[in-house]
């Protein structure tokens, strides 16, 4: 049974480009939409994926929106991002808005490896990479952390470095 994927993206390069690669695969069957509310929708009405990748390239509320709209049209559809950075901002309001995977470009140079992911998130569920994996993680800890140790993650991520002294 091939694994039916979406492409929402709003670059026509980036479309097709996706599509070559994912077609290549005997196990997939992709097809490519414009991110635009009723472009999206229409496309995945007609084609039904298991699966819609939406490529993500800088932290853009619009495209949560549409993340959100197709979700609440398709439910049963997974949803993955695939990030060009890590944004943390990102990354939780994504996660919030019900995605159900995050890989980072990084990771994913290849086509073997993508292919590998979108057949784990079919079959299992839910996809993050390293680098989110240990973003939630740290994201968790800081949550029972003490209000000194949050101070020091919060400052360490703006760069500033505290040395000795005993207020922290």
């Amino acid at each position: 049974m091939k694994i039916n994927v979406l492409i929402i993206a709003p670059n026509t390069i980036v479309r097709q480009g996706l599509l070559m690669l994912l077609d290549a695969d005997e196990g997939i069957r992709a097809h490519a939409a414009d991110p635009k509310p009723e472009s999206m929708l229409h496309e995945a009405k007609r084609f039904r994926p298991d699966i819609a990748i939406f490529p993500v390239y800088a932290y853009d509320r619009e495209v949560l929106t549409a993340v959100r709209k197709f979700q609440k049209a398709f439910p049963d559809v997974k949803i993955l991002l695939l990030l060009s950075e890590l944004d943390e901002f990102l990354v939780m309001d994504s996660l919030q808005a019900g995605v159900d995977g995050i890989l980072l470009d990084e990771n994913n140079t290849d086509e073997k490896r993508l292919v590998e992911n979108l057949r784990y998130l079919y079959e299992d569920g839910y996809v993050l990479t390293g680098k989110i994996a240990k973003l939630m993680m740290n994201n968790f800890n800081a949550m029972y952390a003490s209000e000194k140790q949050q101070l020091r993650r919060r400052l360490l991520t703006h760069g500033i470095h505290v040395s000795g002294g005993s207020w922290i």
